[in-house]
């Protein structure tokens, strides 16, 4: 765990960033709601329903990206290749009002297998999290995760990604329709 100072309107405020094994998210199921909801889906021209129950913790989750480009031996951006090449460099995950940050894939994959263990997560019992601009982020975190089931504005456009052990991934920005900084200002 460790304390970061903070930047906001109101002045800068001290922040608690945790590791993934500090994270004390099994308390938090004491206190969360549940709703349940009925689906149905038609396979192989069968109706079949099935009850899903949500857990009511706001979540969140937020990578940062970059980009290079191809350099030859001399470190100049290598003409012949002027594609560049994004990789993500930082992601923080926010379950209700803690938040805990990391560097690589595999320390996603690890939040998410502690999250579907510890919360006894799975296809018919999900934890909802908000991303803004999640066909963005989608692009880079799609070779990581197992998806199971979604819904798709267009091709590579999810809206809504349901990854193997009960994880949905939401987005928030075509929900509010706003920037995150004007979504942020208005809430």
């Amino acid at each position: 765990m460790e304390k970061l100072k903070v930047e906001c309107i109101d002045g800068c405020h001290d922040e608690t960033v945790y590791k993934i094994n500090e994270l004390s998210y099994l308390g938090k199921l004491i206190g969360c709601g549940e709703s349940s909801k009925t689906s149905h889906k038609i396979v192989d021209g069968q109706i079949y329903s099935e009850k899903v129950t949500y857990l009511e913790i706001p979540c969140a989750f937020d990578i940062e990206t970059t980009n290079i480009y191809q350099r030859d031996d001399k470190g100049q951006i290598d003409s012949s290749e002027l594609r560049p090449y994004a990789f993500m460099y930082h992601w923080q995950f926010c379950l209700d009002d803690e938040v805990c940050f990391g560097r690589t894939w595999e320390e996603f994959g690890m939040l998410l297998d502690s999250l579907i263990r510890r919360m006894d997560l799975h296809n018919n019992r999900r934890l909802v999290v908000w991303c803004h601009n999640l066909p963005f982020e989608f692009q880079f975190m799609r070779r990581f995760v197992n998806v199971i089931d979604g819904f798709y504005r267009d091709d590579h456009k999810p809206l809504r990604v349901l990854v193997d052990g009960g994880i949905e991934f939401r987005c928030s920005l075509a929900l509010s329709n706003m920037s995150l900084a004007k979504f942020c200002e208005n809430e």
